[in-house]
């Protein structure tokens, strides 16, 4: 679950620049297209959950983590078995 938050979290992030550049921002004061301006450039890097720095938390790293458990599993469960 904890995985699927951060996944959609960093998906919205990536959407935030084309909702901002989508507001309409050429009737707008000079000061807000430069705030604008900024929170584009700001936007530029998606928003990323690590966990304990040691990897990012998304649903692909979860698959990842997954897997590597199967085939971990498999080993065991073979080794165990002769």
């Amino acid at each position: 679950m904890i995985c699927l938050c951060g996944d959609y979290i960093t998906t919205q992030s990536l959407e935030l620049k084309k909702a901002a550049y989508g507001c309409g921002w050429y009737n707008r004061s000079k000061q807000f297209k430069q705030n604008l301006r900024m929170f584009i450039l700001r936007a530029q890097e998606p928003v990323r959950f690590t966990a304990g720095k040691f990897y990012t938390v998304s649903l692909e790293t979860f698959a990842d983590i997954i897997n590597t458990v199967y085939a971990y599993f498999t080993i065991l469960k073979r080794m165990q078995e002769s």
